[in-house]
């Protein structure tokens, strides 16, 4: 919100820009309301907050209402939560921790355990702590060839690799050396047997 001239100074404007005399409304919850003048003068340029207050309450907050049921059916929200799940992982690595992503099918189960409400959908259980050993202890899980997974334009023509960008990947660690590593069964037996692990 600026300070303005006494007269309009008939500025071409869009979306809910105008100018006059603020109302003093708004803002309370967070603090303050807004002014009921100018500083130097009783009008301003800003956000007719009276003309907002009603699209909202008139077209947005009723249309969300309205698709909200369709908002939480399968597959919409489950896009927004698993950039969720990506971030939560990438930050946990970064900041040194051991994460892993779980699924299972016995959601009735988690649900009475977490006490989570009846209007609970679980999509993944994510375990975070210290890990025990280095990130790259066990090696990268083995992949596909990248010529099998990409495709450019078509099916079955392969997105050619950009060495460049491989030799960067390898640079970062985000490319390693595929499991099993070399001893990485004897490490795996002493963790069991530092922890009381079971036998598997």
């Amino acid at each position: 919100m600026w300070a303005a001239p006494a007269l309009d100074p008939g500025w071409s404007r869009t979306g809910e820009w105008a100018f006059g005399q603020p109302l003093g409304q708004g803002g309370d919850q967070y603090g303050y309301p807004d002014p009921t003048s100018g500083a130097t003068g009783p009008n301003v340029l800003g956000v007719n907050l009276e003309k907002a207050k009603n699209a909202l309450e008139s077209f947005l907050i009723p249309f969300f209402k309205k698709v909200m049921p369709v908002l939480r059916e399968s597959g919409l929200t489950e896009m927004d939560c698993g950039q969720g799940i990506a971030q939560a992982t990438l930050v946990a690595i970064d900041e040194g921790l051991g994460t892993a992503c779980l699924s299972t099918a016995k959601e009735a189960e988690i649900k009475e355990n977490l006490h989570l409400p009846e209007s609970a959908k679980v999509l993944v259980l994510q375990c975070v702590g210290y890990s025990a050993e280095s990130r790259e202890a066990g090696g990268q899980r083995p992949r596909r060839p990248f010529e099998t997974l990409f495709w450019l334009n078509e099916v079955g023509n392969p997105f050619p690799r950009d060495e460049a960008v491989v030799e960067e990947l390898k640079r970062a660690k985000m490319l390693q050396a595929p499991a099993p590593l070399p001893g990485r069964q004897e490490e795996l037996e002493y963790l069991q047997r530092a922890l009381g692990l079971p036998d598997f």
